[in-house]
């Protein structure tokens, strides 16, 4: 806190110079939590009163504690004696949001040697990326706080009450402003932008965890219990299912914004994706039993067709978007060269933006086969709804609501517009 205020503690004390107006970035990565301050009833009576930030207080743990005034450091006493820490033990090993907020403030003050008049606002950045950085932010949303008289930028890795993924968002800002500052003088990308890009980039890597909780909530019978084969894979290891879902949210993240002002991802390949499933243009199954895998030609070369699974009764599952798969997996094969374009189910090439979008080919996967439609069900598969069918698109929304670390910024009007490049890269040398 005192480095940020530029309030020096020994001779050789590095901190924040109080007479510049260069831009300060400072990030954090810890572990963070938060606990109750404040009882019904007063202090050590009645229950917890529910988390907000008129009762609770938000902090970042740190490896070792502030420095007490027995230990030569006279203002250090007072760094906690207006935070409620609760009676924590290890209080001193926390840095609490109500110690950021105040250190802002003081960083914004006007040295003794320039006028507030004169004088111009600071550009300020952080990333606070630890569990439930979200309620570390919360005074720039409170409309009654008075705000430090910087221009402030702070974002955050979850929702005050969630728990980050570990590295999530701090690789995917950093990845992105390292990208942007090569781009050098002409990229005009602002603060807002880059959290934007910054954003769908922690999405997209880590949409692990939606794809976990979307196939606990949702799945087909019919898909799960069939055994597909892939050359290369034991039989029933690669699951249709896994990978369809997986290249549906794939593509959400990586399709072009609707607008600037809507970040969110396109549920539209997902819904599709739901549509071809229930009208059998995702799977085919052929007419006529048989006790071979089926084969079609390949350049005058028999091959066996990848992505079947053999019913019971003898016939066999086609799955119809095998060859987009294997084509992003393993360009070169299934009879085509990593210089042919991937066909879509008419015969013309696949574009450009068309390579994110689930192809699936119907008909068009094995043309000399006699197959049929194969229509399956998408349901939940335990709880009270067993059975029941799933909307894939309004599950997932629910999921991203209540199950995932979004993160999130808040800023004010005097940072808007300001390139990144002129924020960072022009005072790399200097603060």
């Amino acid at each position: 806190m005192n480095v940020l205020a530029g309030k020096r503690t020994g001779a050789e004390s590095k901190v924040v110079p109080a007479d510049s107006d260069a831009p300060v970035f400072f990030g954090l990565y810890s572990h963070g939590d938060s606990h109750a301050a404040k009882r019904e009833g007063g202090e050590g009576a009645g229950e917890v009163v529910p988390h907000s930030y008129h009762s609770a207080e938000w902090f970042i743990h740190f490896p070792y504690p502030a420095p007490g005034a027995e230990e030569g450091q006279n203002n250090a006493t007072d760094m906690y004696d207006f935070v409620a820490t609760e009676g924590q033990s290890n209080h001193r090993n926390l840095l609490y949001a109500t110690q950021i907020r105040l250190a802002l403030h003081a960083l914004a003050s006007p040295s003794s040697s320039s006028s507030s008049a004169s004088r111009k606002k600071r550009p300020v950045i952080s990333l606070l990326n630890c569990c439930r950085s979200g309620g570390l932010l919360e005074f720039m949303r409170r409309p009654s706080a008075i705000q430090p008289d910087l221009a402030l930028f702070l974002m955050c890795s979850s929702q005050g009450h969630r728990d980050s993924l570990v590295s999530g968002f701090w690789s995917a800002f950093f990845s992105e402003l390292r990208d942007t500052l090569r781009r050098g003088s002409g990229s005009d990308t602002d603060m807002m932008q880059l959290f934007f890009v910054a954003e769908r980039r922690y999405h997209r890597e880590n949409k692990y965890e939606a794809l976990n909780h979307l196939k606990e909530a949702a799945f087909s019978y019919d898909i799960w219990q069939s055994e597909f084969h892939f050359s290369g894979a034991r039989v029933g290891n690669v699951d249709p299912w896994h990978l369809d879902l997986t290249a549906a949210l794939t593509t959400a993240w990586e399709s072009e914004p609707a607008s600037d002002n809507d970040n969110g991802p396109d549920w539209t390949a997902l819904e599709r994706l739901q549509q071809s499933y229930e009208t059998g243009g995702a799977f085919r199954v052929t007419t006529k039993p048989s006790a071979q895998r089926p084969t079609h030609l390949v350049r005058g070369v028999t091959q066996p067709i990848e992505g079947v699974a053999q019913l019971q009764d003898g016939r066999w599952v086609l799955w119809t978007r095998s060859r987009q798969h294997l084509g992003e997996r393993l360009s070169g094969t299934a009879g085509r060269s990593p210089l042919q374009p991937l066909e879509s189910s008419n015969g013309r090439p696949v574009h450009e933006n068309e390579k994110t979008q689930l192809l699936f080919e119907g008909d068009e996967v094995a043309p000399e086969l006699a197959t049929q439609p194969y229509r399956v069900r998408i349901t939940a598969w335990k709880g009270s709804n067993a059975g029941r069918s799933v909307d894939l698109v309004e599950t997932i929304k629910r999921i991203y609501a209540d199950k995932i670390a979004i993160p999130g910024q808040v800023h004010n009007r005097h940072i808007e517009g300001r390139s990144v490049h002129e924020l960072l890269r022009s005072h790399a040398r200097g603060t």
